[in-house]
């Protein structure tokens, strides 16, 4: 009884930020105004709106280097990874936690709203995973900093997975931990993760650990990593261990109603996977959300701007001009700008966005992909290219599934390009549909031609992503964050050896 006492009443406490949400989305210019005066007031190296209009655009080092110089105070800092930088450092100030919240809640409160049987079970909300090295250096990270301290005690009361999994020494005992108590939450109803491949990760792992896991269960001991997660007690459920033992994937949860991940561009072939386990479940995708900012929200089944969090600017790609976020029209293809209250600025976000439409006066967006280009030896291959490419092969192959391709340029061999796979397909099929395609563009055939392009390798695998999230890890990537890339660039002799160790020998 105690859970959905506690889910009620923390759904309520989401309800003034939804009405707020709800009720100044025809106000846009002037919330957006205030926020970046309330920002500016307390900024720490900008003083006034001229100083903010004279900042230039600025990437991960750029904004890391100027807050150095400001002496920022924060609450924390929260370690991530992106494609362009392995490890970043976020500063979260308490105002800039409180901004969190201001898209958080709506988000939340809409999704009960619209899903209330979730309201009648226990949830699971995607932890800060750290890298095992991280954790050896002492890092520990609390996500119920998020969060104000009545809420707290509430929230643990829903929780399936208690937030102190994250501070085992080791990712492999973290992620034991995690899936010995949502196996043992069978009253489970909500899952909510970054990408779809963590939930499916995990669900490899059931299997290699199944016996270790079954025992835990039915003894309340752990039966691995003892030593590491001696600091938490070990969850009991006979009803579930015999489950494991001798029932499929799908009816360890049956109350399961409401799977929540990344599912546009290249993960969606990994969300319809995880969809089609667990078919009871509805599905809604996220919206953008990054640890530098929140963009987008789904809300009232739109992805809208998340208008009462920070101050957004959009740089348009075709002009190159920055526009606010009331300026905004239909069709425009944009990266987001975010200046927001941990002191950064004009920060750009190298996500690549479409204006969909309104809800009301606020924007709504869709995410297309991670906006880089991959150019070795003038092939000028750019995301929008190989977007292109990803959704031609799902369509001629439905149950192929994109990985990554690789641009690997080595000393032993031409630069090329090597794609990866999960799937059963036939190499030489996909290999003629995959040169074919790459022909018809101009730069790419011509270095093909001079012999400046080696021959495309491509690989199919049943472990693709497996051996892809390994390869970022050793990267030093965040284990939870690892979000699928259409293309990346092997970028020094350490990344190379990574590569061949990964997915060549």
């Amino acid at each position: 009884m105690l859970t959905p006492l506690a889910q009620i009443c923390t759904h309520a406490s989401f309800i003034g930020d939804w009405l707020s949400f709800k009720t100044n989305a025809n106000n846009l210019r002037s919330v957006q105004e205030k926020i970046l005066d309330n920002t500016l007031k307390n900024h720490c190296f900008l003083k006034n709106k001229k100083d903010f209009l004279d900042q230039p655009i600025r990437d991960y080092s750029q904004m890391s280097q100027k807050l150095t110089e400001a002496n920022l105070t924060s609450v924390r800092y929260q370690p991530t990874s992106g494609s362009g930088d392995k490890e970043k450092l976020i500063p979260y100030t308490a105002s800039f936690i409180h901004q969190f919240n201001r898209a958080l809640n709506p988000w939340l409160f809409d999704t009960c709203k619209s899903h209330p049987e979730i309201l009648t079970g226990k949830h699971y909300w995607s932890i800060s995973w750290l890298p095992t090295h991280w954790r050896q250096k002492g890092w520990h990270l609390d996500d119920f900093d998020l969060f104000p301290s009545w809420k707290k005690s509430l929230i643990r009361q829903l929780l399936a997975v208690p937030n102190e999994v994250s501070h085992a020494q080791t990712l492999s005992s973290s992620q034991f931990a995690t899936l010995t108590y949502l196996l043992a939450a069978e009253d489970l109803t909500f899952l909510s993760v970054w990408s779809p491949t963590f939930i499916l990760q995990l669900l490899d792992l059931m299997e290699r650990w199944k016996l270790a896991l079954i025992e835990t269960l039915k003894t309340g001991k752990w039966q691995l990593f003892a030593n590491e997660l001696k600091y938490l007690p070990a969850p009991q459920n006979l009803h579930q261990a015999q489950v494991l033992h001798s029932h499929t994937i799908g009816e360890l949860w049956p109350k399961l109603k409401l799977i929540s991940s990344w599912s546009s561009s290249t993960s969606s072939g990994w969300a319809q996977k995880l969809q089609q386990l667990f078919p009871q479940a509805a599905f809604q995708g996220k919206g953008l959300w990054s640890t530098e900012g929140v963009v987008s929200i789904p809300f009232e089944s739109k992805y809208v701007l998340s208008y009462q969090s920070h101050f957004y600017e959009f740089l348009e790609l075709k002009s190159g001009n920055i526009y606010s976020s009331w300026e905004l029209k239909e069709g425009m293809e944009v990266h987001p700008l975010l200046t927001c209250a941990n002191g950064f600025t004009r920060y750009r976000l190298k996500d690549r966005l479409a204006i969909t439409g309104f809800y009301q006066d606020v924007p709504t967006l869709e995410f297309l992909e991670r906006d880089n280009t991959f150019d070795m030896v003038g092939e000028k291959l750019d995301a929008h290219t190989i977007l292109q490419l990803h959704d031609a092969l799902k369509d001629e192959f439905p149950e192929l599934i994109w990985v990554v391709a690789f641009a690997v340029n080595e000393e032993s061999s031409k630069p090329h390009y090597s794609f990866v796979f999960q799937g059963m397909e036939s190499n030489i099929c996909v290999t003629e549909f995959l040169k074919k395609f790459l022909d018809e563009h101009f730069h790419y055939h011509l270095a093909s031609e001079l012999g400046q392009l080696g021959a495309e390798k491509v690989s199919i695998l049943p472990d693709g992503f497996t051996r892809y999230e390994q390869f970022q890890l050793k990267r030093g990537m965040v284990q939870g964050n690892i979000k699928v890339e259409l293309a990346y660039t092997i970028k020094n002799q350490k990344e190379s050896e990574l590569f061949h160790d990964c997915f060549i020998k």
